[in-house]
């Protein structure tokens, strides 16, 4: 077998009771003479680039088996409220924890960060489900060639299993179950650590990308690909730049935001307004008035969410795409207590969470992208390897 370093991107499609969900992963460096192969991606090895090969990935590699004996119970002293140094962790139903959080069980180990989701909390016990996240689930995997390269030798390195890379990490975190009720609703979840006016912290302009320039590309591209061409868009908790291609082709793009200089350089908005929705969670606007609305990068700032996503779905019009983004990001003390606390994946979960109270949306789905190189000219080229990640929800407005 040759020397071959290639270019993959990796795509996981599943299903959770509630969502459709898609995990892209970008490996730069798939090495077919040292790395874990999946047979049915050798032919890509010599493929032209561009090829696809799809394939289920078989039960028990990759992702271990689902077993009954990785639900275990727990007595409430077992879990360990003091893990994370001046933070006291509380057990809440559907909610992910590292497995080192439960304390003295047999056949878990102290520092082992690999999740573990709270199931059940009773008087005397707490349950856990310690299997993968993505465990009994029928994932098929489609493996994109983008480029490749021979070379002439190999001076050793590390042997990778890419298929494992790409579903590990968080997928399957983000799975809404029909047998679990998630606890996202309580209160203290949306408590902040500034609670100070949002006007007055606003009021100075921060005309910045939260994402480095690749990933605001993804997020161009997908809008590009879900919002319908002549749309009516409402751009929620926009600034002064609201995500769209150049070749996107909309009847009307409205902004809401929180800061009228921002907005006023936005140069894709044809009207624009000032509006705090943690003050009044109310959007200033008929029924059926949009055909899409998205919430790019700022969902996480959301005191109401479940009021607001509710006056999305009033505003939408039959069929109406909501279309929601966020990365790793966002300024600490304007986002709510949980969003600090979840996984990245699990953020998913909240935020369809979001759209399933609402009880008006259907068509769920999710979007992961990981692995992207980050640009040359980015402030933390140096630093990080990786493009930001990002993650997506949308949802559309029962016929």
């Amino acid at each position: 077998m040759a020397n071959t370093l290639a270019r993959i991107l990796f795509e996981l499609d599943w299903h959770s009771d509630r969502a459709h969900h898609c995990e892209q992963y970008f490996a730069p460096k798939v090495n077919f003479w040292r790395d874990l192969i999946p047979s049915p991606m050798l032919p890509l090895e010599t493929a032209a680039p561009g090829a696809q090969v799809e394939f289920k990935l078989p039960e028990g590699d990759s992702v271990p088996l689902r077993t009954s004996s990785a639900v275990v119970k727990v007595r409430p002293h077992q879990f360990d409220r003091d893990l994370v140094p001046c933070q006291t962790l509380e057990p809440q139903v559907g909610r992910f924890y590292p497995i080192t959080v439960l304390k003295e069980v047999p056949g878990l180990f102290h520092g082992d960060y690999r999740p573990c989701r709270c199931v059940k909390i009773e008087e005397a016990w707490l349950t856990f489900d310690t299997n993968h996240p993505l465990a009994g689930r029928e994932v098929t995997v489609r493996a994109t060639l983008e480029s490749r390269e021979s070379r002439a030798g190999d001076n050793g390195g590390r042997c990778f299993d890419w298929v494992e890379e790409a579903s590990n990490k968080g997928p399957g975190m983000q799975a809404l179950d029909a047998h679990i009720t998630n606890d996202f609703g309580a209160p203290r979840n949306f408590q902040r650590g500034d609670e100070g006016d949002d006007g007055a912290f606003y009021a100075v302009p921060r005309v910045l990308t939260h994402v480095d320039s690749v990933t605001c590309a993804q997020i161009r591209d997908l809008s590009a690909r879900l919002l319908p061409e002549g749309a009516e868009l409402l751009d929620l908790m926009s600034s002064s730049e609201s995500h769209l291609s150049d070749t996107s082709i909309l009847r009307e793009v409205v902004g809401l935001g929180m800061n009228s200089e921002e907005l006023a350089q936005n140069p894709r908005l044809t009207q624009y307004l000032v509006h705090d929705l943690n003050q009044t969670p109310t959007l200033p606007f008929t029924d059926q008035r949009f055909d899409a609305v998205t919430c790019h990068l700022s969902i996480e700032y959301l005191n109401k969410p479940y009021a607001v996503v509710a006056e999305v779905a009033r505003v939408l019009r039959p069929g109406g795409l909501f279309l929601v983004t966020f990365s790793h990001r966002w300024f600490a003390p304007k986002a709510i207590k949980l969003w600090g606390e979840l996984h990245d994946f699990e953020r998913m979960a909240l935020v369809l969470d979001y759209l399933e109270q609402s009880s008006a949306f259907e068509g769920l789905e999710t979007l992961s992208l990981r692995g992207l190189e980050r640009p040359d000219d980015d402030r933390y080229a140096f630093q990080l390897e990786h493009a930001d990640p990002l993650f997506a929800v949308w949802g559309r407005v029962k016929g």
